[in-house]
């Protein structure tokens, strides 16, 4: 992984700033950044090995940390405790990095985007969670997880809350709630169009890309083993 410290994270937070707000994107090809999409950036860019998921799946990744102990480049999780509707990354003197934006919002509707605001304005923080150790450099994870054979036709299940797809990439678009299949809203416990984890799926479909490899289910392609981490057993 190389030598990842906090710094290095913030200063790939600052290269964002200023970048609209798009429901589900994690580029400018596709408009913009939401919340997790930026953070899935900025971690791609530091050099930590992540998939691309929701807020409340990247409660997945580091340790936990009492709130009183945050420090700059830890992950701050907004909601619920039982789940997180936004995540930002955590700065000195009670600022942070996030975009800011509505699941209205579209390449042709941006929101407003990846801003450097007060921790303060949010009163919803529920977690904390660092990928640093205590000297302040990155933990490293353990080795990836060896790549299953998909098979079409049998049934999988989803181990984090994962993003549908309309096509095996994060080139292509995330769907919305509406756009998935009846069986998939029904597994969509908040409505923001990615698949609760523990849902199971049937494969239609088995596409490699890279590295990575991408399984077709009724309501679209999700990611199944991405940037060596398996997602989808």
């Amino acid at each position: 992984m190389g030598k990842i410290n906090r710094d290095v994270l913030i200063e790939n937070c600052k290269k964002y700033l200023g970048r609209p707000y798009v429901w589900g994107g994690e580029s400018m090809e596709e408009g913009g950044y939401d919340c997790s999409g930026l953070l899935y950036r900025v971690l791609q860019d530091s050099g930590f090995q992540v998939g691309r998921t929701t807020s409340q799946g990247y409660r997945a990744i580091g340790r936990k940390i009492p709130l009183a102990e945050r420090k700059k480049g830890d992950l701050l999780f907004f909601g619920t405790p039982e789940r997180a509707v936004h995540v930002s990354i955590c700065d000195e003197n009670g600022k942070m990095y996030e975009s800011i934006g509505r699941s209205i919002n579209t390449k042709e509707n941006p929101g407003l985007g990846v801003t450097y605001s007060n921790i303060s304005r949010r009163n919803d923080m529920i977690e904390v969670r660092t990928l640093f150790d205590q000297n302040g450099e990155a933990v490293t994870d353990k080795e990836p997880e060896k790549v299953s054979n998909y098979q079409v036709g049998k049934v999988y299940t989803l181990q984090a809350e994962m993003k549908v797809r309309t096509g095996a990439g994060t080139n292509y678009r995330a769907k919305s709630y509406s756009e998935l299949t009846a069986n998939g809203q029904k597994h969509d416990s908040d409505r923001d169009g990615a698949v609760d984890a523990g849902t199971r799926v049937t494969c239609t479909g088995v596409k490699t890309v890279g590295k990575d490899i991408w399984i077709q289910t009724p309501s679209g392609w999700i990611a199944a083993v991405y940037q060596g981490k398996t997602y989808i057993k």
